[in-house]
């Protein structure tokens, strides 16, 4: 595995997302609620063995990631499984490693939005 494949296997399987979070203060008896972006960056594939290789290719660069066992929705649906990579620092990572070598018009502009709406772009 080297950098060129990973690049081109996220451009078809990866994904660049957020997630919003609430948190509350209480302030005079009412609840005030915050919301914020927590990047996260996933990788889908039935394969285990690619996913385990992802990985540790990542955790060789200092990314620190985890693997879980997607639920089928259908009997008929081969098991899958996803890395996924929480938190911005490890996102802030996963955002300099891709940063300009995307090339399909799709997963770039997710990749750009995804950098702005969780603040990556430094």
């Amino acid at each position: 595995m080297n950098e060129d494949w990973l690049i081109g296997f996220t451009e078809g399987e990866g994904c660049f997302t957020y997630h919003s979070y609430k948190g509350g203060i209480r302030k005079n008896g009412t609840r005030t609620i915050y919301k914020f972006p927590s990047p996260t960056f996933q990788i889908s594939q039935c394969d285990k063995e690619i996913i385990e290789k992802i990985k540790e290719y990542f955790k060789k660069t200092g990314i620190n990631g985890s693997i879980t066992k997607r639920p089928r929705i259908k009997k008929q649906h081969h098991q899958a499984y996803e890395f996924r990579v929480y938190g911005r620092k490890n996102n802030l990572k996963i955002f300099l490693f891709f940063k300009d070598k995307l090339i399909t018009k799709n997963k770039k502009r997710q990749f750009e939005t995804w950098g702005k709406r969780c603040d990556l772009y430094e």
